[in-house]
């Protein structure tokens, strides 16, 4: 996609994220932006690139040399990194990051729960 079409389709996620994001959405900002700084000085910024280069060229090359019946066998073998690769950095995050989402998500549960509570009716006072 190019820089001409991706900037303003960001800026409009970024204006209705502002605007229409709800409870705890500038702590979810603010995790997001400490989040993805974390992860560009921890793991660099072509690390993605570079993995999502690889990774589907090798299994293509693997999946066109070996017989069919590996083929389950060859789904978990890729589907483990690629998870781990989505999931590892998460389970590494430092807290004084982490803490950020989960405040976001506390604040936007207390908002519902103020705005509908069990009963099913909200008190208008």
């Amino acid at each position: 996609m190019s820089a001409e079409l991706r900037d303003p389709i960001i800026n409009l996620a970024g204006l209705i994220d502002r605007y229409y994001g709800g409870a705890g959405r500038s702590g979810m900002r603010r995790y997001k932006e400490l989040a993805r700084d974390w992860r560009q000085r921890t793991f660099g910024r072509r690390t993605s690139v570079y993995f999502w280069t690889l990774y589907p060229l090798a299994l293509i090359g693997l999946l066109m040399w070996t017989p069919g019946k590996w083929r389950f066998g060859e789904g978990l073998f890729f589907g483990m990194p690629g998870m781990a690769y989505l999931m590892l950095p998460d389970a590494l995050m430092p807290e004084h990051i982490a803490v950020w989402q989960r405040g976001a998500w506390r604040a936007g549960h207390s908002e519902g729960a103020q705005a509908a509570p069990p009963g099913g009716v909200a008190d208008p006072t």
